[in-house]
């Protein structure tokens, strides 16, 4: 079996090694790099509407030291626990702004953080692949470093803490290898989003779950 092989797979009907070892290393690096992402915020004067008065600039999920405070728009929600910052446009004020979006061509941006070698752990044979093994043959399962849930403490809900992002699904539900998850019923859901505002930052994973909640 291939070195790429020797992280723990997924196991469903069919036995299947989603990411090897070596690629999600790639992706929590990636993880911790602020600012990959290009996006950028339109700013524009709704009472003149010329295109003098409309005015696009990149903005941040992340705070960015380059850009001096006087030349921000911070729009973070610290009760969100949400960060987003914009260039300041020259003629408008903050409150200018209308809409923003992905600038889905700075991927290579992106991709620049990634070396040749390790591109090719997302591609086949080293992703999504089914294991065929001999039924004859024993597939030994290697025992997890991590300990139990019942051991861990409890999650406090800051999804900034160290690692918070590492563990894997197991029958539909989340099982973190930091914090002991708490399990809510759709009926704790309905309770706890009633008259609430939620906002939600992210990527087509976020829209997704809107779409379920």
């Amino acid at each position: 079996m291939p070195s790429f092989f020797k992280s723990t797979c997924f196991t469903s009907d069919k036995d299947q090694l989603v990411h090897p070892s070596e690629a999600v290393k790639v992706l929590q690096r990636l993880r911790q790099i602020s600012n990959k992402r290009v996006f950028y915020c339109k700013f524009a004067d709704r009472e003149t509407k010329s295109r003098k008065s409309k005015s696009t600039r990149q903005c941040f999920s992340s705070n960015n030291p380059s850009l001096p405070p006087h030349r921000q728009c911070d729009f973070s929600k610290p009760e969100a626990n949400g960060t987003w910052i914009c260039e300041k446009p020259e003629k408008l004020p903050c409150s200018a702004i209308t809409k923003c979006k992905w600038y889905f061509k700075g991927i290579s941006r992106v991709l620049g953080f990634v070396s040749e070698a390790e591109k090719k752990l997302f591609e086949k044979p080293y992703i999504e692949v089914e294991l065929e093994v001999d039924p004859k043959d024993r597939i030994r399962v290697l025992e997890t470093e991590l300990p139990t849930p019942e051991h861990l403490p409890a999650c406090t809900g800051n999804t900034r803490e160290s690692g918070a992002s590492l563990g894997h699904w197991s029958g539909k539900v989340w099982k973190s290898a930091v914090c002991n998850v708490r399990v809510f019923t759709k009926e704790d859901i309905r309770q706890c989003l009633a008259n609430k505002t939620v906002y939600m930052q992210g990527d087509s994973t976020i829209r997704q779950l809107s779409k379920r909640l």
